[in-house]
């Protein structure tokens, strides 16, 4: 399994078990293991468990007005696998879009596009995964799940972000990926990522990803944050990603994560069948 572009969770954002210590280049053992385990806790914060999700996400291009979408999301986790779906609500002439990602450990994972105007799903080439989502800064690979076990880690200096304290975490994927290296600035006190900075291979900042530390919210043994803002360092543009309902650990229906069911137009579970936290 190959991951592409953070969310939580969303993505996000940029979303597994503690793994195994990895070699970290110039670290002794121990400080190796704890990089890794922070890292392990900071991505379960997003992918550990399985929730439907509603977003209103607020666009701010570089140039001209505001755009907003409202997009559901549901995420299965099983077996230490997961499958997600996104269905877009707003505006009218996207309702109805939706996305598949379904995890593979073996090979790349699989991405599906269905469109309502053709009623057709295709399927997303992995040269496509670094292409924007509906408009917004977010690509397939900034959704994907992510695993330590997918970077060559480093410890850097400790520091802040949006005034609060962290620890800065540099990672070079082992995979095809976008991006050259990332940075992530981990609160180490609630093993919560509050930024992530994507890197180039000049390394210059591509990507800069915040959550709002005073949005995050502990919803069972985890912190997910509420807010978060994903800005393109080169055109200027922005995407704001605000979640509005967060249902944990729903039942969904069988077959909710398949191409039929994308084919055959089947709609989403409806979100308010679920228990808000």
């Amino acid at each position: 399994m190959k991951c592409r572009d953070f969310l939580a969770c969303i993505a996000v954002f940029w979303m597994a078990a503690a793994l195994p210590a990895l070699a970290v280049p110039g670290a002794t053992p121990s400080v190796a293991r704890q990089v890794t385990t922070l890292m392990s806790r900071a991505f379960e914060n997003y992918f550990r468990y399985s929730y439907a999700q509603r977003m209103r996400i607020t666009i701010h291009p570089a140039k001209g007005e505001a755009l907003e979408r409202i997009m559901d999301m549901v995420h299965l986790r099983d077996e230490g696998r997961s499958e997600w779906r996104i269905a877009f609500q707003a505006p009218e002439y996207l309702r109805g879009t939706q996305l598949l990602a379904i995890e593979n450990h073996e090979r790349d994972d699989d991405h599906f596009l269905f469109s309502p105007e053709f009623r057709k799903v295709r399927r997303i080439t992995s040269a496509k995964r670094g292409g924007r989502i509906a408009g917004t800064d977010f690509t397939f690979e900034d959704l994907d799940i992510k695993y330590a076990s997918q970077f060559e880690l480093k410890q850097e200096e400790s520091g802040e972000s949006q005034g609060y304290r962290c620890l800065w975490v540099r990672g070079v994927p082992r995979f095809d990926s976008h991006y050259a290296a990332m940075r992530w600035c981990v609160d180490t006190r609630r093993d919560l990522i509050l930024e992530a900075r994507a890197l180039d291979l000049r390394g210059r900042r591509v990507k800069t990803l915040r959550v709002d530390p005073e949005k995050v919210r502990r919803i069972g043994d985890h912190h997910l944050a509420y807010l978060w803002e994903m800005t393109d360092e080169i055109t200027g543009s922005r995407t704001q990603i605000e979640l509005t309902e967060v249902h944990l650990a729903p039942d969904f229906p069988h077959g909710t994560f398949s191409i039929r069911a994308l084919e055959s137009g089947r709609k989403m579970p409806i979100l308010s069948s679920y228990e808000a936290h």
